[in-house]
């Protein structure tokens, strides 16, 4: 089982390709938290994935996922992305042999709703229950029927 899941944050803004046959793959780089830090230099370690995200031909004139991908994740923003590990091995323009860690992305998902565009926060946000819990001055007690 090939199976990868992760939250990390975007490096930089996703960019779409369009491919000949029709097919389009959406790029970009996430860096993942490794919870720690560096005992030498006291900073945060990352690691750095590229993330491939494919997608096919419109065949109902809706955006695909690759596309709604590349349209929604900006660097900064907090990403949520399932899939498969995917180890290259290749050849630099100096000849050196390196290796990468791509992540092909099944779904992708943006986390941070407050900065992306256009984009409504989530029901229970809306609903006076964000994250640091009720919202200042309700009473989730009077709502309960027990």
């Amino acid at each position: 089982m090939n199976s990868f899941l992760c939250i990390g944050r975007a490096c930089e803004d996703a960019r779409i390709k369009y491919l000949e046959n029709g097919r389009h793959v959406t790029t970009f780089k996430l860096a993942v938290d490794r919870g720690r830090k560096n005992p030498t230099t006291q900073e945060w370690e990352a690691d750095f994935f590229r993330v491939t995200h494919w997608g096919w031909p419109k065949d109902n004139g809706r955006n695909t996922p690759a596309e709604r991908t590349a349209e929604r994740v900006k660097k900064g923003l907090s990403v949520g992305v399932k899939g498969a590990v995917r180890i290259n091995v290749f050849t630099n323009a100096a000849g050196e042999k390196k290796v990468g860690v791509d992540v092909e992305a099944e779904e992708v998902r943006v986390l941070d709703y407050a900065n992306r565009p256009g984009a409504q926060a989530p029901a229970s946000e809306l609903a006076g229950v964000g994250a640091s819990g009720p919202a200042p001055g309700s009473d989730l007690d009077d709502e309960i029927p027990f």
